[in-house]
């Protein structure tokens, strides 16, 4: 499947010529051209059903190289995905609960202190699991560290000992050889390689064009009157 270009097709890759002028802000404050809506995915079977035998494929790689005793969904995405590849493998189920403001380690050890009875991760966790973290996209790899922080907080409190043995996502949004790949993190599909699918579903060379460039630098985009100079550039020169 040419899944990018059916993704801009349904309005699930959106940019800023097309959906919206002014780019969107990231949750790590970075400003980009483009967005990912992959939430909508399981409204769309044959997108959802193509994820989650992405996702089931990986996670049989990942069990090749380490026994595998449960699969855990990020919140909010990763969890259907990893319902759906769960069933597939008849393998137990958990899923990271959804903390409002986390997005550093700090931010979850504050949190961790207040969340009282309340669990981080919700499901039967056994001492001695080896788990693999579920998603749908990933761009730097920092959510997915603080995904795993999470599982291994909660273990904590739980009074067991629990073993990563990988990451399984549809999608990797970012660049070629960044950190997240040291993480074990292993994606279906690289946005950078299969950007100009999109040109087949709609989509101008110009869009490909400045998609391409961010994710190669994404931080010469951050100064906003770089970024208008940048995008008039390459609107010349991407026919």
């Amino acid at each position: 499947m040419k899944l990018f270009g059916r993704l801009y097709e349904q309005h699930m890759i959106k940019t800023w010529m097309r959906d919206c002028q002014k780019g969107w802000t990231l949750a790590s404050g970075f400003w980009s051209p483009f967005y990912f809506m992959f939430r909508e995915v399981p409204s769309v079977p044959e997108l959802f059903r193509y994820s989650i035998d992405s996702l089931t494929q990986i996670t049989n790689e990942i069990r090749a190289e380490n026994p595998i005793d449960l699969l855990v969904g990020i919140a909010s995405t990763g969890i259907p995905l990893a319902t759906g590849v769960a069933l597939n493998l008849n393998l137990p189920l958990a899923c990271t609960r959804k903390v409002a403001g986390l997005r550093t380690l700090a931010d979850l050890e504050k949190n961790a202190q207040v969340w009282g009875e309340h669990s981080l991760v919700e499901g039967k966790l056994q001492d001695g699991m080896r788990y693999i973290l579920i998603d749908d996209v990933v761009t730097g790899g920092t959510s997915k560290e603080l995904a795993r922080q999470q599982v291994d907080l909660e273990a904590e409190k739980r009074g067991i000992r629990l073993s990563y043995c990988g990451t399984a996502v549809v999608v990797d949004r970012g660049f070629p050889g960044y950190a997240g790949e040291n993480l074990g993190i292993k994606a279906k599909h690289r946005l950078y390689d299969g950007a100009a699918e999109i040109l087949e579903f709609g989509g101008t060379k110009k869009e490909v064009a400045v998609i391409r460039h961010y994710l190669e630098d994404p931080r010469a985009f951050q100064d906003e009157y770089t970024r208008h100079g940048l995008l008039e550039e390459m609107s010349r020169t991407a026919h």
